[in-house]
């Protein structure tokens, strides 16, 4: 990136025709570029190398918010990445339908500002300035803060000698406490460790399809232990793209079946839904709706079960829980993301975008349902009814 530019533009490519009009508008009133991905990042290590540099030398994040961004992959990514570079991150709603879905709590204490308001927008230009010019200066103020800083540590540095020879005369005390304390611990710890041994053990018994274990976590469905192609939860299995029941070498848009198909939800269709095909009997791929109680009525802990990363998902009405391990994705020959995050293919296509369908997001910050192209080779985890 051969120039420094303060403001990043978050948005889905199935909004361009909004979004390229309103950005050089903006670029124009603040008199200084955006910095906005004209062509589309497509690989993890290109999202590593260029979107995460150009968000850290960012001092505002403009978030296009609809229908396709919020369910994209990578602005979601991105969102989140800024997110925790501290980044000032303001949602620009595009289509007049407000915060909806996750962005309702993501933004709840942020003002958004609505596309289709000229007023909202000239106000946003000079925030985007003040907001600038307020990073330009800010070095001189932590410098200030900087020697302010100094001065109190030379006044704590004085006091320590006698700190410390009061410290001394309660070493010996304290001592005892803690080996009390540490005691205490140890026995604490065993008791988990038996209790989480115990669940174990319950979670993996609920009953058996076809030879394949579920769980029953008091939800709509009743959900596989492991995924399909996995010999335990822990093992990652297959990949498939959406609408496949065969693994394959390469995953791309050339040779996804379902790409750009104007399909129905495919739950229950052995042609289409490979947990029907392979595991037969009442096993099939969970709905979009289903991932989504599987969020909304189960604790979700992100741990390391047997040397693997994922999520331990605890039902909140029967206690009992699935581990789904973070098996990352397939694009091209690739495999990304493994013990990060990854996905798992839902039945429900992406209505307004044919090349798209949704897909259970488990990254270790913020799990969501969302939607993404249809290529990708992602893991499934069946469920019945």
């Amino acid at each position: 990136m051969s120039e420094k530019k303060q403001v990043f533009v978050s948005y889905s490519r199935a909004d361009k025709e909004k979004v390229f009009p309103l950005v050089k508008s903006l670029e124009k009133s603040v008199g200084t570029k955006f910095w906005i991905d004209l062509e589309g990042i497509e690989s993890t290590a290109q999202f590593l190398n260029v979107i995460r540099q150009a968000i850290e030398e960012s001092q505002v994040v403009l978030f296009m918010l609809s229908d396709n961004s919020i369910y994209g992959e990578w602005t979601q990514r991105e969102i989140m990445f800024a997110k925790e570079c501290g980044k000032r991150v303001v949602p620009v709603i595009l289509d007049g339908g407000g915060l909806r879905d996750w962005t309702k709590l993501y933004f709840a204490n942020v003002n958004y500002v609505d596309a289709k308001n000229r007023h909202q927008i000239e106000k946003l230009s000079k925030e985007i300035i003040e907001w600038i010019d307020q990073a330009a200066t800010g070095g001189s103020t932590l410098q200030k803060e900087n020697t302010s800083s100094s001065q109190h540590f030379i006044a704590i540095k004085k006091r320590l000698p006698r700190f410390f020879a009061q410290l001394k005369n309660i070493l010996s005390v304290t001592a005892i406490l803690l080996i009390i304390l540490m005691i205490i611990g140890f026995c604490l710890d065993d008791e988990e460790e038996t209790a989480q041994s115990a669940e174990s053990s319950i979670s993996t018994t609920a009953g058996t399809i076809n030879g394949h274990n579920y769980v029953d976590l008091g939800l709509s469905v009743k959900w596989a232990t492991c995924n399909i192609g996995a010999s335990s939860p822990e093992d990652y299995g297959d990949y498939y793209a959406w609408g496949e029941t065969s693994t394959k070498v390469s995953y791309d848009t050339a040779n996804c079946v379902t790409y750009g198909e104007d399909m129905g939800d495919i739950s229950t269709n052995a042609e289409h839904d490979v947990a029907t095909a392979t595991w037969g009997d009442t096993w099939r791929l969970p709905t979009k709706t289903e991932f989504k109680e599987l969020l909304d009525s189960c604790q979700w802990i992100w741990v390391t079960q047997n040397n693997v990363n994922g999520y331990k998902i605890r039902s909140n009405k029967t206690g009992e829980s699935i581990f789904l391990p973070a098996a990352g994705g397939r694009n091209g020959v690739s495999l990304y993301d493994v013990g990060e995050g990854g996905g798992y293919w839902s039945s429900t296509p992406n209505k307004t975008d044919a090349s798209g369908a949704f897909y259970l997001n488990i990254d270790k910050e913020n799990p969501i349902v969302g939607w993404y192209y249809r290529s990708r080779g992602r893991p499934i985890r069946p469920v019945t009814d």
